[in-house]
């Protein structure tokens, strides 16, 4: 399936209402570079971690929380333009911590990234 047929998808809004309901706050130290929100967070889980996904718009980067450790445990920045560039970061997918995809609704393309353990 390309990016436009994700797009072209039929999908159905449901009559009921729903809430969330409010169970904690997440209180973690940022940094300067960082975002305090995210309009598409992600909760992902490796088994042996906890992480808060948050797409940074300030350094074109993902930035993985670790939610145990109540801290940025990994950013992974992309470039913007170019022939390795990605237009936009705000709908990702994380399969692990070293394969990401990423669907740029700008440009109607959808990225993959294998990660490399330094990153």
């Amino acid at each position: 399936m390309n990016a436009q047929q994700l797009f072209d998808l039929q999908n159905q809004v449901s009559n009921r209402a729903c809430g969330l309901k409010v169970s904690g706050v997440i209180d973690i130290p940022v940094d300067s570079t960082s975002l305090n929100y995210s309009l598409y967070p992600v909760y992902y889980d490796d088994g042996a971690a906890h992480y808060l996904v948050t797409a940074n718009a300030n350094q074109h980067s993902l930035d993985f929380y670790d939610l145990d450790k109540r801290q940025l445990a990994r950013r992974v920045r992309f470039a913007k333009k170019g022939p390795e560039g990605v237009p936009d970061l705000r709908h990702f997918y994380v399969k692990n911590l070293d394969f990401i995809f990423i669907l740029s609704r700008s440009s109607g393309q959808l990225f993959s990234s294998m990660l490399k353990a330094a990153d």
